[in-house]
């Protein structure tokens, strides 16, 4: 067969990527700018606890405290670190939602107000 099977770990990325979309989810209706910016790093730290997580399962890591600890930071030998992951995901996320939020302002002319935020409006007469 080529290429990647179904296996516990495509379905803990499946889950991570299904977190983070409920949460996005949820958060359709804060339209500023903090909610974008801190659920856009949320998503990335949610990712990488369930994808984490279930490498410490999975992976020959040993069943303690410490062995966890090993998988949601330096990771096994060998490879780069898990922080580093981390790091690079929020860093992508911010970016990403910056850009977003860019084309946005080029399309629409304004910034997501927040929700109750006084807006001018122009009234006819």
């Amino acid at each position: 067969m080529l290429g990647y099977g179904w296996d516990w770990q495509l379905f803990l990325s499946v889950a991570g990527f299904g977190l983070a979309i409920g949460m996005g989810w949820l958060l359709r209706h804060h339209r500023s700018l903090l909610p974008m910016f801190g659920g856009s790093v949320a998503a990335a730290v949610l990712f990488y606890a369930v994808s984490n997580l279930g490498s410490w399962f999975l992976l020959p890591y040993p069943r303690t405290w410490e062995g966890f600890w090993q998988a949601q930071t330096i990771g096994l030998a060998g490879f780069v670190p898990a922080w580093v992951f981390l790091k690079n995901s929020i860093l992508a996320n911010l970016a990403f939602t910056a850009l977003f939020l860019l084309a946005l302002r080029h399309r629409t002319g304004e910034w997501p107000e927040p929700q109750g935020a006084l807006v001018a409006v122009r009234v006819r007469r």
